[in-house]
């Protein structure tokens, strides 16, 4: 069973992009005792990140350091509502969920959509296919 949460989510529209799994995730940021503190939504305190900006900036590579950090923060990406299927091209820019553990965990990453074909019947879907989807 995983462990408790910490904290319950928030109204946070903020992601981070996890280092250990390249997943974007719900977080919230603060600066404690001087330092960057990247907690995630709904993960237990062991979980938060701590970046010392000290650190950082003494590196060799501090403004590539500092770039780097940059881009894996994100406004949270909004979900798709089956009114916008409709609206969607090849190229589109998505935020998708991979189930893990027996579908006990999602977790999110970017895409780009490649194709849209309409589908006479939904239904006709396989749903076992998980690299398939349809709204």
């Amino acid at each position: 069973m995983p462990p408790t949460p910490r904290r319950p989510r928030s109204l946070s529209r903020l992601e981070f992009q996890s280092p250990a799994d390249g997943a974007w995730h719900d977080a919230r940021v603060a600066v404690q005792r001087g330092a960057l503190r990247v907690m995630y939504e709904e993960f237990p305190e062991e979980q938060d990140e701590w970046y010392d900006p000290a650190a950082l900036a003494s590196s060799a590579s501090a403004a590539r350091d500092v770039a780097a950090l940059r881009t894996r923060f994100r406004a949270a990406s909004p979900p798709l509502e089956d009114a916008r299927c409709r609206d969607l091209r090849a190229g589109a820019p998505l935020c998708v969920s991979c189930p893990l553990d027996g579908g006990l965990l999602l977790k999110f990453y970017d895409a780009v959509l490649e194709s849209v074909r309409p589908l006479s019947d939904p239904r006709s879907l396989a749903h076992d296919d998980a690299s398939s989807g349809w709204c």
